[in-house]
């Protein structure tokens, strides 16, 4: 992950909305609950980007619905989750993933193949 582009861009984009949030302690968490996605998946954000489809499969691996956890699925991803916050936890990471993706778009890590 390149934290500190990611944090530039995420100030800048806070900025250019004239918004005071995300604040600079939550950019910080941001990148500590993203740096547990990397960890979990064993591989940077930014090489999955590259190698994959610009982190559509990790935004899809983690949706996960009311009626999901009212079915009692399991969490479907490599992510130890207590099952009472499973919910929660799932859309929290879903969100992040979602800003690292429109970071990646907006500047794409280095070789990154073209997707027409």
């Amino acid at each position: 992950m390149r934290e500190a582009d990611f944090t530039r861009w995420m100030q800048e984009t806070r900025d250019a909305r004239g918004s005071d949030k995300p604040n600079n302690a939550s950019i910080a968490r941001y990148i500590v609950e993203l740096g547990h996605v990397e960890t979990a998946h064993n591989s940077d954000l930014d090489q999955i980007c590259r190698d994959q489809d610009g982190l559509e499969y990790l935004w899809n691996l983690y949706k996960y619905s009311k009626q999901d956890a009212r079915n009692g699925r399991a969490n479907p991803t490599p992510m130890d989750i207590h099952p009472a916050v499973l919910l929660s936890d799932l859309r929290k990471y879903r969100s992040r993933i979602n800003q690292y993706k429109e970071f990646c778009i907006a500047r794409p890590p280095a070789n990154m193949p073209r997707r027409d």
